[in-house]
């Protein structure tokens, strides 16, 4: 009989370890951190999901630019988000307190992610819109659904779930 337990504790224990890993846009967890996929391999994390200002996209030795911006360090942060969006292979977010250091205070922000070539292009929303309207229109987004955050975040953490109209 302990013979039997154990064959079956190992065959079990066996299984566990050989899954193979989750779909990138599949699960709203990974370790200690909370997260929404954006496009792989971009998502949206928090290592408490206790506030809304505690969500970040990180990105780790960016290439990323945009008027009036300067990166210090070899990590960039954008958090406080308010909107997201996707098309094609370019993500949006807005979010409405980005600090720019070259404007001397801080105002609402709008960055976009080209993750054909993983370059990150941000803007002052309130001062930069011209430069959006080009950055648009250079990467030929005529049309972007802008999701709002929070229903999105709620959704994908309960369901798993991420707005039909994003495509893998």
């Amino acid at each position: 009989m302990r013979l039997l337990m154990f064959s079956v504790l190992l065959f079990a224990g066996c299984s566990y370890l050989s899954e193979e890993p989750a779909d990138f846009y599949s699960y709203s967890k990974d370790g200690d951190l909370w997260r929404v996929p954006l496009l792989e391999p971009f998502e949206i994390v928090s290592a408490t999901n206790s506030d809304m200002n505690d969500w970040f996209l990180i990105v780790e030795h960016p290439v990323i630019s945009g008027p009036d911006f300067k990166l210090s360090g070899d990590e960039f942060q954008f958090s406080e988000l308010t909107n997201v969006g996707i098309k094609d292979s370019i993500i949006v977010l807005e979010n409405t307190n980005q600090y720019w250091p070259k404007l001397s205070g801080s105002y609402s922000g709008l960055l976009i992610v080209n993750t054909k070539t993983s370059e990150l292009l941000i803007y002052s929303k309130e001062h930069h819109q011209s430069a959006i309207d080009s950055t648009f229109k250079e990467l030929e987004i005529t049309e972007i659904v802008m999701h709002d955050w929070r229903p999105l975040k709620d959704r994908f953490l309960e369901k798993q779930e991420l707005p039909s109209d994003w495509k893998k």
